[in-house]
């Protein structure tokens, strides 16, 4: 007899096989409208976190509550707890490591999207399924780039799907960011980047101490404690200093908070007021409008198509990002697919 897996989305994605339950990235951001109708099965015998960004783990905590294991990076719980306000208590996981919990096999490997991310291989009997939460297979100056892994069925971020993602984009950002720092540098002038805490931030950094002049590096409070976590888990991003009450020199580099989920501004709202200051947003539509490209730290629908490829996955779903374009882009390459928002995905089906 054939053992079905079955996968679906509902505030996290549920994966169902050989009598477990397993959840990954427990998240409520898309809200009811993504929700598959299923009958769920009661809580998950494990829950899996890819990394510390909200939106793939903002639905933890009831979790850690109800005493369902979790496994994700010791980086990813620092972060998390931060959110939480609580120690996240979890099963440590890095790259390259095999795990078993409650009879359910795990394996770890790097994800490159920002610290503590990591992608994830779990056995089956009904094959090996790989979920990867967000990705990126080039890398960036803070981060090695992502392997592929091999398996039956992939659930992969298509965030950079579509649109999607120019190649040239990382080359074009790192110019970009170098001569608006120069720039600002060379008049006299405070360069001021607006980015996101965890990810943004830690890439302006290493840009910044990469420049070929000397430059005072300085970061608001939440970016400057992510960078910590970078250099305790990853290695050291350089010289950098905590804003606080600081009054920006010349010749200095700030990395400001623009977070999208608590909206934090520390030194922001003092260096705003300064009247030469010189400003960039190094993320979203902005930072695409600037570029003239779509730049993404997420993987391109190019890479993506390799990764599926090479894998040699029979089965390969979407789990943030392009739900619609996808799958019909996986069936005309012979792969199964279909949006596990939409509805229970079986497999073998």
């Amino acid at each position: 007899m054939i053992n079905v897996m079955k996968i679906y989305f509902e505030n996290g994605l549920h994966v169902l096989v050989d009598g477990k339950h397993v959840l990954f990235d427990p998240t409520t951001v898309f809200g009811p409208d993504h929700q598959a109708r299923v009958d769920a099965p009661g809580k998950p015998d494990l829950v899996v976190v890819s990394h510390g960004h909200a939106d793939h783990c903002n639905d933890l905590s009831r979790h850690v509550d109800a005493g369902v294991p979790c496994i994700m990076h010791a980086a990813t719980a620092e972060i998390v707890s931060r959110y939480v306000n609580v120690d996240i208590p979890s099963l440590p996981a890095r790259h390259g490591q095999k795990m078993t919990v409650d009879g359910i096999e795990l394996e770890a490997f790097d994800a490159a999207h920002c610290v503590g991310s990591l992608q994830f291989k779990m056995r089956t009997s009904s094959g090996d399924i790989v979920f990867t939460g967000d990705i990126n297979h080039d890398g960036s100056m803070s981060m090695e780039p992502a392997p592929a892994i091999a398996g039956d069925v992939l659930v992969i971020d298509t965030t950079s799907w579509n649109p999607p993602a120019s190649r040239e984009s990382s080359v074009i950002l790192l110019e970009t960011t170098r001569q608006f720092i120069d720039e600002a540098i060379s008049s006299g002038r405070p360069a001021i980047i607006y980015g996101y805490p965890l990810g943004t931030a830690q890439e302006m950094t290493t840009i910044a101490n990469n420049m070929e002049r000397d430059v005072n590096v300085y970061l608001d409070r939440v970016p400057f404690e992510m960078n910590r976590v970078y250099d305790k888990h990853v290695k050291q991003l350089g010289k950098y200093h905590e804003a606080g009450d600081f009054v920006p020199k010349e010749n200095s580099v700030i990395v400001a908070n623009l977070s999208w989920v608590k909206h934090e501004m520390d030194i922001s709202s003092k260096i705003r007021g300064l009247a030469r200051a010189r400003s960039m947003v190094a993320c979203g539509k902005k930072l695409n409008a600037m570029l003239h490209v779509e730049f993404s730290f997420h993987s391109r629908r190019d890479t993506i198509e390799k990764y599926v490829g090479d894998g040699g996955f029979k089965a390969a779903l979407p789990f943030h990002g392009d739900h619609g374009a996808f799958p019909l882009a996986m069936y005309k390459r012979g792969v199964l697919s279909v949006d596990p928002h939409s509805g229970v995905f079986s497999f073998p089906g």
